[in-house]
């Protein structure tokens, strides 16, 4: 594995999709990670339609970037490249619309139906939203809440503000709600080769 520890990437335009994996050197020392998690420190980006989806709020400041182990958002996009780009239907049949919204909309089950029938409601939402929904990679990071499907003969990210378990007062995701649909091509070319530069740099 790569001992250099700093590599800054950036691929596609900001103004239509772009994702930035900037490596940098564990500010821990590694404490609480694997040998692999800590190589993988740094800051990471990414730009729908012109917006950086990553900004944020740390007391009062702009940060443009969120700062993790960037190993579990690499392994997370290679194993659901599939269900990312392909897969378009929700989880299940009330959730309507943009991806986000209906996600927010049915994480709870209806009241008026069976303990089997909720059992198997929140089975199909949480194993959809593991495929989609960035937030399942974080591990205990501080990430924005952003859902990415394929809709019709486009690749749909809708994003918004979600309250993070273990979040501080001092440190938000300042956004509403919104989503952008985007050229398969353009979207799969840009993850690719950001993905590929990434392995490369923490493998060769």
């Amino acid at each position: 594995m790569n001992r250099s520890k700093e590599k800054d990437i950036l691929v596609g335009q900001k103004d239509t999709f772009a994702v930035r994996f900037a490596f940098q050197r564990d500010p821990h020392g590694g404490q609480g990670a694997t040998p692999e998690e800590t190589l993988s420190w740094g800051a990471f980006e990414i730009w729908v339609d012109g917006v950086n989806l990553c900004e944020h709020l740390e007391l009062s400041e702009t940060i443009p970037s969120v700062h993790w182990y960037l190993l579990p958002v690499l392994e997370w996009l290679t194993a659901n490249w599939d269900f990312l780009l392909h897969e378009e239907r929700l989880p299940v049949k009330a959730g309507t619309g943009v991806a986000w919204l209906a996600l927010e909309q049915t994480a709870r089950p209806p009241a008026a139906i069976s303990a089997e029938a909720v059992e198997r409601w929140e089975e199909r939402w949480q194993n959809w939203w593991s495929k989609h929904s960035l937030l399942a990679c974080r591990q205990g990071g501080l990430f924005p809440s952003v859902v990415v499907r394929r809709w019709q003969d486009r690749i749909e990210f809708s994003w918004g503000d979600d309250s993070l378990a273990g979040c501080p007062e001092h440190y938000r995701f300042d956004m509403r709600p919104g989503f952008a649909r985007l050229p398969p091509r353009e979207v799969a070319g840009v993850l690719y080769e950001a993905l590929r530069d990434a392995a490369q740099h923490l493998y060769d």
